[in-house]
């Protein structure tokens, strides 16, 4: 579970950057 928990982690961080395209930019 931690083991997913971090790589969560990554794929939001590196979603996140995407700044511009996604629901998440700008969050």
């Amino acid at each position: 579970v931690l083991v997913r928990a971090i790589v969560r982690a990554i794929v939001e961080a590196i979603v996140n950057d995407d700044s511009g395209s996604g629901p998440n930019s700008g969050e």
